[in-house]
Order: C-alpha cells, then structure tokens, then sequence
C-alpha cells in the first residue's frame, strides 16, 4: 500500500497527526494506561496546548498564555 506523505503546513495538519497519533497510542493496551491511569491525561485538553508548542516550533508562531 502507498501512503501520500506531505509536509506539514498548517495547524490543522498537527491536529491531524496529534489526534491521529493520541488515538493509536490510547488504544494500545500496553502502553495507553500509562496516560488514562498514571498521568490521568486529559486529552481534549492537552491536544490544544502541545498543538500549540509544535505550531510554534514548526511554523514560528507564537502564542502568548496568560494564567490568572
């Protein structure tokens, strides 16, 4: 099977590969626990955040997260 590979190039081509990437890794029994039971990961949230780190580092946007 040949699979078309492409750059990535926009935010929502790292959503793609981050939820892509989260769903095979939690519906691997061996390792997914480590994110539901020990890290207790919370998923909607957390794709957000790294999204943004890696849309930082891969097409030099900056994000600025204020906490209150």
């Amino acid at each position: 099977m040949n699979k078309v590979t492409k750059d990535i190039a926009t935010r929502g081509d790292i959503e793609l590969l981050m939820n892509t990437f989260y769903e095979r890794l939690l519906a691997d029994e061996n390792i997914s626990y480590i994110f539901t039971d020990v890290a207790k990961l919370d998923i909607k949230t957390h794709i957000p955040v790294i999204a943004d780190f890696w849309e930082t580092v891969l097409l030099n946007k900056m994000f600025i997260t204020i906490i209150l």
